[in-house]
């Protein structure tokens, strides 16, 4: 009888969780840089306030996609973590030529959403399995999407009034 690693998952199991995990980090990379090029080019009023919380984000984002990875490596596995990789498996498209506060916030909006399906996707996986690590990450990534969706449609909706 072969044995499973520690995490209790079955080769098969642990492979199938491995590539939602390994979409969700290609996601978060994208994501990650969007907000960095937000950060650092986008200049706009309420500038502090935004580019404060433009800040978090990036971080969060950064943070996402390490959570995920050391994730990936407690399945047994091997991100992949190339630039290149994750601009050809992302769901998210790398921002051009974003000018308005308003493009900004539903840049960020759409993002999140996307994030938050991807999440979804690996929180069903993990379900299945009862793998309750994974569980709890995505249970918290989710919540953080979350009000990130809620901030920034608030945010835009005030600017816009």
């Amino acid at each position: 009888m072969k044995l499973t690693k520690y995490h209790g998952l079955s080769p098969q199991e642990s492979q199938e969780l491995f590539e939602s995990l390994d979409q969700l980090l290609a996601d978060f990379q994208v994501a990650e840089e969007n907000a960095k090029k937000l950060y650092w080019n986008l200049e706009l009023k309420p500038y502090f306030d935004f580019h404060k919380r433009l800040g978090q984000l990036y971080e969060a984002s950064r943070i996402g996609s390490n959570v995920v990875a050391d994730n990936i490596m407690r399945l047994g596995h091997t991100p992949e973590s190339s630039e290149v990789t994750a601009l050809t498996k992302s769901h998210i498209q790398p921002i051009e030529g974003v000018e308005t506060f308003e493009d900004a916030c539903m840049l960020i909006v759409n993002n999140s959403r996307e994030l938050l399906q991807s999440v979804k996707e690996v929180f069903q996986k993990a379900t299945e399995y009862q793998e309750q690590y994974t569980i709890a990450l995505m249970s918290r990534l989710a919540h953080q999407l979350a009000m990130n969706i809620h901030f920034f449609l608030s945010m835009r909706s005030a600017m816009m009034n």
